[in-house]
């Protein structure tokens, strides 16, 4: 929700539109609106959050799916004000994050966490389904860092930089190949094991995905670790 786009032509109701990583494609009118830059904005921080009409909590609105970019009219105590497309405002209890720039990559590992068990949808970047590059884009964009959509653009990304295994951190990201295809790719959570969309998202040692992707004997198998220090690196504003 609110993902920045840009229209490059319309037809009756319908606009084809270049969408912030890069895919195009086309949307009926209904699903855009301008959004005023002066409002600030709230970022979905779980897998899914209910919106209620007021702070009473009477009634369920709707439910803003993880990595939402939502406008904030308001907030109190307890509670988040935000904007929704069709006008209206609904209400989100307020949850607690940090902001310490030293434990981003661990933020990065326990954000993943909560999609556990997530089944795999081709083509899937919410949580009602990821795909491999999905999950790991959806991931670092709600950290604000703007990865690519495929695995075969996001490795050739200018930030990130490929790695020894004995140099890899927490966070960095592991990509697959087979026959020196771009095949796969998943999070890394501690030194052999990564957290990815495969089936559903799950955590696996990193032999046990390079035996599985094995299609038969003479099928060459291998992986690379890219190091996102410094995609963390450019990015200022620590705020989630």
């Amino acid at each position: 929700m609110w993902d920045k786009l840009n229209v490059i032509e319309s037809l009756d109701n319908w606009y084809r539109i270049k969408h912030w990583d890069g895919y195009i494609g086309w949307i009926n009118k209904f699903y855009i609106a301008k959004l005023n830059k002066k409002n600030d904005c709230y970022r979905i921080p779980l897998n899914s959050i209910k919106v209620y009409d007021s702070t009473k909590k009477r009634k369920i609105i709707t439910n803003l799916l993880f990595g939402s970019y939502v406008p904030l009219k308001s907030h109190s105590k307890n509670f988040y004000e935000l904007l929704m497309p069709n006008g209206k405002t609904g209400f989100v209890t307020k949850y607690a994050y940090s902001n310490d720039e030293k434990n981003i990559r661990v933020n990065i590992i326990e954000k993943s966490m909560l999609f556990l068990g997530v089944p795999y949808h081709w083509g899937g970047n919410s949580a009602y389904g990821f795909d491999c590059s999905g999950f790991v884009q959806s991931i670092y964009k709600y950290f604000g860092f703007e990865l690519e959509r495929d695995t075969s653009l996001q490795i050739k990304n200018s930030y990130l930089k490929v790695i020894k295994p004995s140099k890899a951190k927490i966070g960095d990201l592991v990509y697959f190949f087979i026959n020196n295809v771009i095949n796969h790719v998943g999070i890394l959570i501690d030194d052999c094991k990564i957290i990815h969309a495969s089936g559903n998202v799950l955590i696996e040692n990193i032999q046990d995905v390079l035996d599985r992707l094995k299609l038969n004997k003479d099928c060459k198998i291998d992986f690379e670790i890219h190091s996102v220090k410094k995609l963390i690196k450019s990015r200022v504003n620590y705020e989630r």
